[in-house]
């Protein structure tokens, strides 16, 4: 049986705080927008022309490169993506898809199995690599709406933007088979709360929940989540991570790590699974195993920690840079491994392989554009002054990056760019 390349237009949704709904939360272009639940129901959104389309070309055993595009790069340089884990977690509806779905794409047996909603932008991170939308932080910041061209409001909730919206998402829960608690930050938003009040009614305790927090918070109010965790022996918890001390401080403004660590062993004890989630981007690539030996010194590689390119947005691409610092990197990475043989598993032997080997790659194509490089200047010149840090005492292995982009001038170095940037 050939099974569809993609199951998530069978399975899933992905709407933002605003309404928006697009197919999931890799696919966040204007092209993929499938309605609005400001003013669609999810059947209508679920029966949209770009979601039939969608399970067409997908039934074809292909993608589409554009609405794809962050799985795509995904699976080239790290071997797995949002793609590959749904298709594992749901091949059992593909028979299903394969019998039901007419011939314009419609699937009248569609229903939230996946339910993965952003429900609020409540958040207390400022993230390098996140934006107003989905970060209420970032949004109370003048300086920072400014820097995004953001003009919207400081929160944003789902639930909100109709009457009896909550209700009939609600109604997914009687059937929904797995549930992504996302942001913002998942611990500070209410609705998952209450979602979880209503699956503990339900008698539907073991459902599956997959948490990805920041690892600052245990608890809402007085919504205590080792309390709730212990209800729920399906989960699996990811902590977000982009860096430790002074730089981590600075790419994740909240963070902590002190506090991190607090609430990696404490989540640990009544979680299925707590796995850090580090996000690999222009301004971390660099100090990848340095973060790693970070992890194996804190004991925090009881399962091993999943490594996740950020596509988006374009100035947080790892093409920023000069093939020469992403070539070192890459033998940087494959001397670490080398050294952790046998101290490291498989899973993520192979996951750094593959990382490398994108990095090594000769015939590696950029997809950053002349804007991006425009954009990490404003962000940067921004944050710097409002957190009180500089990029080049933070960073200097990024000096070349930042002498292009204009944000330190050549002057500014006692060695030449191309030894500094390596």
């Amino acid at each position: 049986m050939n099974k569809p390349a993609c199951m998530i237009p069978w399975v899933s949704l992905w709407p933002k705080p605003n309404g928006e709904v697009y197919p999931c939360c890799t696919a966040k272009k204007p092209e993929a927008i499938l309605g609005n639940l400001a003013t669609d129901s999810i059947q209508d959104v679920a029966q949209s022309k770009t979601m039939k389309q969608l399970r067409k070309t997908f039934l074809s055993g292909k993608l589409d490169p554009s609405i794809c595009s962050n799985c795509i790069l995904r699976e080239s340089s790290q071997g797995s993506s949002m793609r590959t884990m749904i298709n594992e977690q749901f091949a059992h509806v593909a028979e299903s898809a394969l019998n039901n779905t007419e011939a314009d794409g419609t699937y009248t047996d569609f229903g939230i199995r996946f339910m993965d909603f952003v429900w609020s932008s409540k958040c207390n991170f400022k993230c390098v690599h996140c934006n107003p939308s989905v970060s209420s932080s970032l949004a109370s910041s003048p300086e920072l709406r400014s820097a995004f061209g953001y003009n919207g409001p400081t929160v944003q909730t789902l639930s909100s933007l109709r009457e009896g919206l909550k209700d009939e998402l609600f109604t997914s829960l009687e059937t929904v088979e797995s549930i992504h608690f996302n942001g913002g930050e998942p611990f500070l938003i209410d609705e998952h709360f209450e979602l979880l009040d209503r699956l503990i009614d339900l008698d539907r305790t073991q459902v599956k929940l997959w948490i990805h927090t920041n690892g600052s918070l245990l608890n809402n109010g007085k919504r205590d989540v080792i309390t709730y965790l212990k209800k729920f022996p399906n989960s699996k918890i990811s902590m977000s991570h982009d860096g430790h001390g002074a730089r981590g401080e600075f790419l994740r403004e909240g963070y902590n790590d002190s506090k991190f660590k607090e609430v990696y062993q404490e989540l640990s004890k009544v979680a299925g699974q707590v796995r850090i989630s580090h996000c690999i981007h222009a301004l971390n690539i660099w100090s990848l195993t340095k973060t790693l030996d970070w992890y194996i010194e804190n004991d925090m590689m009881a399962h091993s920690p999943s490594l996740n390119m950020v596509p988006d947005p374009g100035y947080m691409r790892l093409d920023l840079h000069g093939d020469n610092l992403l070539r070192q990197t890459g033998k940087k990475i494959d001397h670490w491994m080398r050294l952790k043989t046998g101290l490291i598993d498989d899973d993520l032997l192979s996951r750094l392989s593959n990382i490398s080997k994108s990095l090594l790659d000769a015939n590696r194509q950029s997809q950053v554009e002349k804007k991006d490089y425009a954009s990490l200047r404003r962000h940067l010149e921004t944050r710097q002054p409002l957190f009180g840090k500089d990029c080049f005492d933070l960073f200097p292995e990024y000096s070349s990056l930042f002498c292009h982009i204009g944000l330190i001038k050549p002057s500014k170095l006692s060695e030449p760019l191309n030894d500094r940037s390596i």
